[in-house]
């Protein structure tokens, strides 16, 4: 849920810079067959057997950095390709699992196949969900580095290209 204040916060600066939703409309995206197959993993995780979920968890992180990459040319991009390359960093360095600081992780995801508890031995805890930002109704929303890095990619590119010109008003 917290994701779409960026999604929302870039379209409101991009129509208040002029643009329109239509431009947003119309932002020329390559490779949509790659983040479908590397979200598709990431939903999967909750019904496949534990033994699979890190090698899966960890393959849908090369699928969203090559939709990423195919599509570097595109305002943001820098931000998204250095967040989920974070968070695939730290979940790969942990067998497939995003760590969660202990203390915040009930109020996590619970057996989702995509989280698992920080421990001692965690491999680059700074990278891992541990950054709790407050949301609706009290409830709260555990984040890493990276997913801080994603925020700012996808409100850069939503109100870039929701302010870009509209090819019929450009001529």
């Amino acid at each position: 849920m917290l994701w779409l204040i960026p999604i929302f916060l870039g379209m409101l600066v991009g129509v208040l810079r002029g643009g329109s939703l239509k431009s947003l409309a119309q932002t020329p995206i390559r490779g949509v067959f790659l983040v479908l197959i590397g979200v598709g993993f990431q939903v999967a995780l909750r019904w496949i057997p534990e033994l699979y979920q890190g090698p899966l968890h960890s393959a849908s992180y090369l699928f969203l950095l090559a939709f990423l990459l195919l599509n570097w040319a595109l305002p943001g991009m820098p931000w998204l390709v250095a967040g989920t390359f974070l968070n695939g960093f730290v979940i790969i360095a942990n067998g497939g699992k995003m760590p969660v600081e202990g203390t915040f992780l009930k109020h996590s995801l619970a057996a989702d196949g995509i989280h698992g508890l920080a421990t001692p031995d965690t491999r680059v805890p700074f990278l891992s969900d541990w950054i709790v930002v407050p949301y609706f109704s009290g409830q709260i929303q555990i984040l890493s580095p990276g997913d801080l890095a994603l925020m700012v990619g996808l409100f850069w590119l939503v109100q870039q290209q929701t302010a870009a010109p509209h090819p019929a008003r450009s001529a």
